[in-house]
């Protein structure tokens, strides 16, 4: 009985491992995400040096 469950839990991790593998395909999106944060993260810096955010209270 073991070695039958032994084989099906194989078999349902290649499963798993072969539909990750799908999901994930070549890395376009990741990269795509990653570019589109980082340039993000340097207008926020720029913004920030800059001086150019909205104050959103006006004490006085």
């Amino acid at each position: 009985m073991n070695e039958i469950n032994a084989e099906q839990e194989l078999l349902l991790i290649k499963q798993i491992m072969e539909d990750s593998r799908k999901i994930v395909d070549d890395g376009r999106d990741m990269i795509v995400w990653g570019v589109l944060v980082a340039a993000g993260m340097v207008i926020n810096f720029i913004n920030f040096e800059n001086q150019y955010f909205v104050q959103t209270h006006s004490y006085g």
